[in-house]
């Protein structure tokens, strides 16, 4: 009897199936990966990019399932407003896919698995399916390691968005994943489930004009002047052969390939805002229009400052930075006599920094190798900037200010060099005794180029790019200064090789209502300690002869400032009081040390002043110079290795700490001896 009632019901259930699939009637299957982006493999090998080329992003993606493949067209990281190597902006990646049949019942699940995150900063999302929008808030990840190639550094973070199955629509669906804030995010793959009723289609949609953006460039042809436009277009199908029309200009040729294509138009300059019309033809037909207002382009110059970052130990043992940095110096000479002859503006030049190599570079040169540079200070090759080291100017004494020039007094003494430039790099925040202490000794001005991003306030985000005269505590004596605002290492990654920093870097002056037609970059390669790019003269000799602007020229520090006073000194606005400094905090780390240095600064003061009294004909010169070179360098912005807090019992942090230390304590002796000694006569 059981097995009878069993058999019926068995009976009875297929009937019923069987009666479901004739009637159409959607029976209860599992969900089905529709498309898929990646794999599912902790790494990043399969996209764009990967593994660790993202200063080189300069694309926002969009995928056509069907079309698009994940190694040419999908970044593997995505970054986010606050990465000055993609713009600082947000940034949209967007998926479209056809959907040929659908279903009124169930959820499909976009599913993204993340690499990693970024370790402070993770990125906040808005997803938008088809225009409905989902917020997400990625957590911290690993190690930043993943992004520069070691995706197994990485903290992986997997999360889905569920949307219902009779949003679909039965044409083109679009995923947009937009990082609203933070930094960067690396993917490991994106799928899409679907119930087994939906069934992927073929995409099909005519070319659209996805964008239009004018850009800096203006090019000169048979002695017209033609800006340039950026055109982004989409194709949702096969390659095509078409061409660009703007009335007055040339047609442009190009091919466009599925996905999202950028070209550049050049259209007749104009001296208003100008409407005009922009087609797009395939085979003589318009397959995409779009109306655009022109505006006029400025007439940029962009002075590029070639200059290394002085870390007195912090990327290397001391010593071993100074010899990297005399060898600069060699370098600096000879790529500035191989481009002599080059066009103005692509001629190399050579900023140094800080004097503290400079000083003992000429006293370990040979006689031809120290005439031959002066001879390159002379001709403007190299510029010679007033400051001793990259200090940390509220630790110092008044004294210690003033001894800040020093060397570039006795250099301009001993050599006749004229030095009335001076840069400080790294560092955020300056006292206002600097003011008095440069323009006293001939400074006029001070190119700033701090920190991007490691405490330093608001040093960028408000002084950025906004050039000032300085004016001292008295009201007379002033300096002109400038806050470069991409900071000194936004070419640290990566060399001048193309125009797109550029490019983005203008932008965003115009967009912020930047009063001057003159622009200025720092341009230090290769990380703190890095080497000169003499290769930068060729690529700005071929910018230059293709663009008529942005004009691009590589200056020394008084080269940029005296054109650009030149020409705006009337309108540049007038600053009084304190830049807050930021980084003195560190001196507490080695309080001892610390105690010791501003004692014996004081010190020598109190010395200076009895042997000035006491025997004015036997002042120890040398040994004065000496002793304060100790007191300045202990005050130098390097307070630590680059690993000093990672691995402080590594022999490179105790090496780098060793000779920090002895700048303090061979300042005490010394101070001692000179005091002991001016008072000899009468003790």
């Amino acid at each position: 009897m059981k097995r009878c009632k069993l058999m019926c019901t068995c009976l009875l259930a297929g009937l019923l199936v069987a009666g479901c699939l004739a009637l159409g009637v959607e029976t209860a299957r599992g969900p089905q990966l529709l498309w898929q982006i990646g794999k599912a493999d902790n790494d990043t090998r399969e996209f764009a990019l990967a593994p660790g080329q993202y200063r080189t992003f300069d694309t926002v993606p969009t995928f056509l399932v069907g079309y698009s493949d994940a190694k040419r067209d999908w970044p593997y990281v995505h970054p986010g407003p606050e990465d000055n190597w993609a713009a600082r902006r947000r940034q949209s990646f967007k998926i479209l896919f056809d959907v040929e049949q659908t279903t009124s019942r169930g959820d499909c699940r976009l599913v993204i698995d993340l690499v990693d995150t970024h370790s402070a900063t993770p990125p906040k999302l808005r997803i938008a399916v088809n225009g409905r929008s989902f917020s997400h808030d990625t957590p911290a990840g690993g190690s930043d390691d993943s992004i520069s190639g070691n995706p197994s550094a990485g903290r992986e973070h997997r999360f889905t968005v569920t949307v219902p199955a009779s949003e679909l629509k039965f044409d083109t669906n679009r995923i947009v994943i937009t990082t609203m804030s933070g930094s960067w995010m690396l993917y490991d793959w994106i799928g899409f489930e679907a119930p087994a009723a939906v069934r992927l289609g073929e995409l099909t949609e005519p070319p659209v004009i996805q964008a239009l953006r004018a850009t800096p460039l203006i090019v000169e042809k048979d002695g017209r002047l033609y800006q340039t436009v950026q055109l982004t277009v989409r194709n949702i199908g096969p390659s095509l052969d078409a061409e660009v029309h703007v009335a007055g200009a040339e047609p442009v040729k190009f091919t466009l390939q599925p996905g999202d294509q950028t070209v550049y138009v050049p259209v007749p300059a104009v001296e208003e805002d100008t409407p005009v019309t922009i087609e797009v033809k395939v085979a003589g037909k318009t397959v995409a229009q779009q109306e655009e207002v022109l505006k006029p382009v400025r007439k940029w110059i962009v002075y590029l400052l070639p200059h290394s970052h002085v870390d007195i130990g912090y990327t290397h043992i001391q010593t071993e930075v100074e010899h990297a940095q005399w060898s600069f110096l060699d370098d600096a000479v000879d790529a500035a006599r191989r481009t002599a002859d080059y066009p103005y503006g692509s001629r190399f030049k050579w900023n140094v920094e800080v004097l503290w190599a400079v000083d003992s570079y000429l006293k370990q040169a040979s006689p031809e190798k120290r005439d031959a540079f002066i001879e390159a200070v002379n001709k403007n090759w190299i510029g010679l900037d007033a400051l001793y080291g990259n200090e940390l100017t509220a630790l110092c004494r008044p004294e210690e200010l003033v001894r800040l020039v020093d060397c570039a007094l006795k250099l301009t003494k001993q050599y006749g060099v004229t030095i009335d430039s001076a840069m400080i790099t790294d560092v955020p925040g300056y006292t206002w005794g600097m003011v008095p202490v440069l323009a006293d000794s001939g400074v006029k001005y001070w190119s700033i180029g701090p920190n991007r991003g490691h405490r330093i306030g608001y040093t960028l985000s408000t002084w950025g790019d906004r050039p000032f005269y300085w004016v001292g505590p008295s009201g007379e004596r002033k300096v002109l200064c400038w806050v470069a605002g991409e900071g000194y290492s936004w070419f640290h990654g990566e060399r001048l090789r193309d125009g797109r920093k550029v490019i983005d870097y203008l932008r965003r002056l115009d967009s912020s209502e930047y009063p001057y037609d003159i622009a200025m970059l720092r341009y230090s390669i290769g990380g703190d300690n890095g080497p000169p790019d003499p290769e930068m003269c060729e690529f700005v000799k071929d910018w230059n002869s293709r663009y008529a602007y942005p004009k691009l020229v590589i200056a020394t520090t008084r080269e940029m400032f005296q054109e650009f006073e030149k020409r705006y000194g009337d309108v540049i606005p007038s600053v009084s009081g304190d830049f807050t400094p930021y980084w003195e905090d560190g001196a507490a780390s080695s309080s001892r040390e610390t105690g010791l240095n501003r004692a014996a600064a004081e010190r020598l003061t109190q010395a200076e002043r009895l042997w000035a009294i006491l025997d004015p004909e036997g002042y120890p010169v040398e040994k004065f110079y000496e002793a304060w070179r100790n007191v300045i360098l202990y005050v130098e912005h390097a307070w630590g290795a680059y690993n000093s807090i990672s691995a402080p019992e590594g022999e490179f942090a105790k090496g780098q700490w060793r000779i920090k230390q002895a700048f303090a304590l061979d300042a005490d002796r010394q101070s001692r001896e000179l005091l002991d000694e001016a008072v000899k006569g009468i003790a």
